[in-house]
């Protein structure tokens, strides 16, 4: 895929204090970016800085096809912190207000953005009577009407239920997928995240502590085991032999076991010459909030 847009030692600084130190990264076409940090880690002055509404202290934000980043917001759009909506008003004449503001008037197309968003039906349900979630998809259908190619949503899950996450996320990625959108997403729910993103950006006090793709995290191991046999009982006191205290978790037809070093071809040798038949012999992978929590402990 393509680069889009590019950051090269992006910095900003209030009052002697680098709130944004550095920041080098490249956002290829179709990618969905997962920003994660700690309230207080730059994700929203990165994100201002995107969008033109806080200047850069140092470095610079380039663009494919020789345009400059002034041109081509014209085609990001920008949900950072809530959507601004008028909550006396309609679904439509909310999107009417909006798309008056950015050149588009047609209300038929401004109709299909919000089917596409599933809130087409609320006819004259105020916007106040919304649930939350449905709130964060007015205010993404409205970031839509410019048709962009990089859409940059600060904390849209933040207090939606959980089928309202769920539906968010199948939307987004639908977006993604048919439209060939470009997304910066920043969330504290990780396990949505990690369902819904292909790159992960770390962020902490301002700078960037890792960025990796999802099959890097795929491939990454947590150092435990999940072993199973039939004869799970006798199986156990064979374990506490080899793995370290208090290390082993019993899950009904397997046992998680901490060892950090394992070959899986060798210890199931060594299981099959202690008799008994194998079940399930895996090692695990890590999960996006552990490796965060892990990445956040080390510096």
């Amino acid at each position: 895929m393509a680069i889009l847009l590019e950051t090269k030692n992006l910095s900003k600084e209030y009052h002697n204090v680098k709130a944004v130190d550095s920041f080098s990264i490249s956002m290829e076409e179709g990618h969905i970016y997962g920003i994660i940090g700690p309230n207080g880690a730059g994700k929203t002055t990165f994100f201002k800085m995107l969008a033109g509404l806080a200047q850069p202290t140092a470095g610079e934000i380039t663009v494919s096809g020789n345009r400059t980043i002034e041109e081509y917001r014209q085609k990001m759009s920008f949900m950072i912190e809530a959507p601004y909506l008028y909550h006396g008003m309609t679904a439509m004449e909310n999107m009417k207000i909006i798309g008056g503001i950015k050149g588009e008037t047609d209300e038929k197309k401004l109709q299909e953005i919000l089917e596409l968003l599933n809130i087409g039906n609320t006819g004259k349900k105020k916007v106040a009577q919304f649930s939350l979630g449905m709130k964060q998809r007015l205010g993404i259908a409205g970031a839509l009407i410019t048709e962009p190619e990089v859409l940059v949503l600060d904390e849209p899950m933040n207090g939606v239920a959980p089928e309202g996450i769920a539906e968010l996320r199948h939307i987004l990625k639908k977006l993604c997928e048919e439209k060939h959108i470009t997304m910066l997403i920043s969330s504290h729910i990780l396990g949505e995240l990690s369902q819904l993103s292909t790159d992960f950006i770390f962020i902490k006090e301002g700078r960037i502590l890792d960025q990796f793709r999802k099959e890097d995290l795929l491939n990454k191991e947590n150092g435990y085991v999940q072993i199973g046999t039939t004869e799970n009982d006798r199986l156990f006191p064979y374990l506490q032999k080899i793995s370290e205290e208090n290390a082993i978790e019993d899950k009904g037809n397997f046992y998680r076991i901490k060892l950090p070093d394992a070959d899986v071809a060798l210890l199931s040798g060594e299981i099959i010459g202690q008799g008994f038949t194998i079940t399930r012999l895996l090692k695990e992978n890590i999960e996006l909030e552990e490796y965060y929590l892990e990445r956040m402990v080390q510096r």
